[in-house]
């Protein structure tokens, strides 16, 4: 009699992460090193200790996230943007919900 072969673990989404999944889906690789990224008509960067959130054309809306993280140390515009979100995935939340036009981004991607 053999042992039954374990089958992979499929995690579903909703057990992930989803905030920073949306991240992930949105940064390009060849930018994953850069301190800002384009998600759709949004702009993203991060300037820490705080993240900076523009966009889309016309209206401009933005805002600043506060991102600030007990212990840890960075120049603003020296830190890549998808390690910092990989490292710290609780603050991708706020920055998506604080942003408008980034909720409905998430929103439509979330649904899609």
């Amino acid at each position: 009699m053999t042992d039954p072969v374990p089958q992979p673990c499929a995690l579903l989404r909703a057990e992930k992460n989803p905030y920073l999944e949306f991240f992930l889906a949105h940064i390009d690789p060849l930018y994953a090193e850069d301190t800002n990224a384009d998600i759709g008509v949004v702009f993203v960067a991060l300037a820490y200790p705080s993240i900076l959130v523009v966009g889309p054309p016309l209206e401009y809306e933005r805002c600043i996230v506060d991102v600030g993280q007990p212990g840890f140390h960075a120049q603003p515009d020296s830190y890549p943007l998808k390690p910092f979100l990989e490292e710290f995935p609780h603050v991708c939340r706020q920055v998506i919900e604080s942003h408008e036009e980034l909720s409905r981004i998430y929103t439509q991607w979330w649904n899609f």
